[in-house]
């Protein structure tokens, strides 16, 4: 472990030479007015100076010799996003003696703590500390040292040592949160729902099984060769195919960076669209994202299997909203032409009133070839300055922008019905609940 160290003198030792210069200054003070004091008085002074200077060499070469602690620090490999977590630091003494020291952690930028720093007394056991972190922003974070005060043993001088210690951890965003708990907590949210993964007869391509013919069966039905073989009628039952395909397509741009209730309006999308995954990936379905509005985007292929939750956490955690306007025109055609499959493609933005005709009718193209849905957030503000009383100028000006602003949204909607383009618009703390009942609705009824 490198190390950088330098020395602080400390309370004891500013006393100590305070007092001892108020003597020496008092006494020299005295013998310039002429009243003599006696010899060994005097003496005593310059022999006490003389003393502390030795016991200060003394002590700082003491200080010097004393080894750093054995350091080791534990972090989770990777954080929920806004949740408190706790980091493990390890200390072993490599002195003979106890020692004191004052401890604190160089924690990341981004990340906030609390419990820090410690004062420890170090005995010749391991030593095991805790102090906890709550990081406000997702992406990749590493420490990089930590830093210890040690004590000199006459406790004039502190040796101050930054100590390199690496260490790295991921934040990723926290769906779970959504319902208060981990995922235990959203397995029995799924079940409130109604949710079950099973399979369903139906008329789909893939073959299940050969059965006796049954009324009700139709002759399309019928496996004419096993019939023969068995000399009575036997049918073909089909298994509908399950493996569905979801898109996300994520908005990076400008309007995701409002801000609410502590995330961005881009995080609460984040964590809608990672619960709708698990819920799809329990289902079945293949669940797939690709980002627009940002030039260092991310893009997964749809998949399926819980695996593919883990990918998409990866695929997202480093994202970051830009200054960017959507193109949706460009990320309309790029869809239709990468994406080969039907799918239900799922646009998590926050549409706004300006979204022009041209906007429009791509989108409204993009449905002869995929069940689409368009997911905007609704800001919680607009429904606060709805309810504020109107006092003065200002808040009249406000309250008239805010009624203009919802009425050129709901006009924005209707132009939507007409196309015949589904829109879910939600607060953020209803989002992710409007996305899921939408998409069970559409198994459903059997358009996925």
């Amino acid at each position: 472990m490198k190390e950088l160290r330098w020395l602080k003198p400390s309370r004891r030792f500013i006393g100590l030479m305070g007092l001892l210069f108020t003597a020496i200054f008092s006494l020299e003070t005295l013998t310039i007015i002429g009243f003599g004091l006696p010899s060994f008085m005097v003496n005593l002074v310059y022999l006490m100076a003389g003393v502390f200077v030795v016991a200060l060499m003394v002590d700082l070469i003491l200080v010097k010799r004393i080894p750093s602690p054995k350091i080791r620090r534990t972090v989770p490999g990777y954080l929920s996003l806004m949740q408190w977590n706790e980091v493990t630091l390890t200390l072993d003494n490599q002195s003979s003696h106890a020692l004191s020291l004052t401890l604190f952690d160089h924690v990341p930028a981004g990340i906030a703590y609390r419990a820090l720093p410690k004062e420890i007394e170090l005995g010749e056991f391991t030593h095991k500390i805790g102090y906890g972190i709550h990081p406000s922003s997702r992406g990749y974070y590493e420490w990089e040292r930590c830093e210890v005060m040690i004590e000199s043993p006459l406790k004039l001088w502190g040796d101050r040592r930054q100590i390199s210690l690496p260490s790295k951890t991921r934040v990723y965003p926290d769906f779970t949160k959504l319902y208060g708990g981990g995922l235990e907590t959203i397995e029995e949210w799924i079940h409130q729902l109604g949710i079950r993964v099973q399979q369903r007869r139906g008329d789909g391509q893939s073959f299940h099984q050969l059965r006796e013919f049954m009324q009700g069966d139709t002759l399309k039905q019928v496996d004419w060769k096993a019939s023969a073989k068995h000399r009575k009628p036997i049918t073909k039952e089909m298994q509908e195919e399950r493996d569905q395909h979801i898109i996300f397509v994520l908005d990076c741009g400008l309007k995701m960076r409002i801000k609410e209730d502590d995330l961005t309006h881009f995080d609460h999308v984040l964590n809608a669209s990672l619960l709708l995954s698990y819920v799809a990936l329990k289902q079945e379905d293949a669940v797939g994202l690709t980002t627009f509005a940002t030039p260092n985007g991310a893009h997964l292929p749809p998949k399926k299997g819980m695996g593919q939750l883990n990918a998409l956490l990866n695929a997202v955690y480093t994202l970051e909203c830009t200054r960017e306007v959507p193109d949706f025109d460009a990320l309309i055609k790029r869809l239709l032409t990468d994406v080969k499959r039907r799918s239900l493609i799922i646009f998590l933005t926050n549409l706004r009133n300006h979204e022009d005709e041209a906007t429009l009718e791509a989108f409204k193209l993009l449905t002869k070839k995929h069940e689409v849905l368009i997911a905007s957030l609704r800001e919680e503000v607009t429904d606060t300055l709805m309810k504020t009383d109107v006092h003065d100028l200002d808040s009249a000006l406000t309250y008239c922008g805010t009624v203009k602003h919802l009425s050129d949204r709901r006009a924005l909607h209707d132009n939507l019905y007409k196309r015949r383009l589904p829109i879910i618009e939600a607060l953020p703390s209803e989002f992710a609940p409007a996305l899921i009942n939408h998409y069970l609705a559409l198994k459903r009824s059997g358009r996925l």
